[in-house]
């Protein structure tokens, strides 16, 4: 990040939306906007060739947390989440994916600055609205996990990954089939390992057929 602008790529489906945000940042004293990207692939494309500072990403786009996944992999771009009410459930997964700063659409220009130049610094920044829906969604969460075999917590993105283990496609593979960056792939494995308590895929692929598979 330089000194004097903090160069920020806006990611979201809404084209009028992102490029209205657009045009509100890069009149912001100390901001220059990067560029805009309405799809993930092109978000995460974008990232690497433009290397913004912040990217701000609206969890309304599809794949919203593969696509944080994947940026966050780079390295050395900052992340920031747009979020509505109805991407509320995803906001744990974000966090995990490398999240720390988010803002709402009910949240003010000001706090839309403020919240970006907190992920610019490092810092963390998240409304008390916003907290309160993490709070809910990990009491949630807590109560399904008492409830709900592993291998049913599994999101919809990671049962993909788990039909493709289970056919002996490699990670590069899996990428390819599912059109996502590799280290977005692992990091599904990881959290497949994770969520069913074994340490190799061939345990994993045992596990799901001993209950009749996903």
């Amino acid at each position: 990040m330089t000194e004097s602008r903090i160069r920020v790529l806006i990611a979201g489906p809404v084209r009028l939306y992102r490029e209205g945000l657009a045009a509100i940042l890069a009149r912001e004293e100390g901001f220059g906007v990067a560029g805009t990207a309405g799809e993930g692939r092109d978000t995460v494309a974008r990232s690497r060739g433009l290397a913004p500072d912040v990217v701000l990403v609206d969890l309304a786009l599809p794949d919203s947390v593969d696509t944080i996944r994947a940026i966050a992999g780079l390295g050395a771009v900052r992340i920031a989440a747009l979020v509505s009410p109805d991407t509320e459930r995803r906001l744990i997964e974000c966090a995990e994916a490398g999240v720390s700063n988010f803002v709402t659409r009910e949240d003010s220009i000001a706090e839309l600055v403020s919240t970006i130049r907190s992920a610019a610094c490092g810092a963390c920044r998240i409304s008390p609205s916003t907290a309160a829906a993490v709070v809910t969604n990990l009491a949630g969460m807590a109560a399904e996990r008492s409830m709900t075999p592993a291998e049913e917590r599994l999101t919809q993105r990671e049962a993909e990954v788990m039909r493709l283990i289970e056919r002996g496609l490699s990670n590069k593979e899996i990428a390819h089939e599912l059109s996502v960056a590799l280290p977005t792939v692992k990091q599904h494995v990881h959290h497949i390992l994770e969520k069913l308590q074994v340490s190799r895929r061939g345990e994993a692929v045992a596990r799901i057929q001993a209950r009749g598979g996903i």
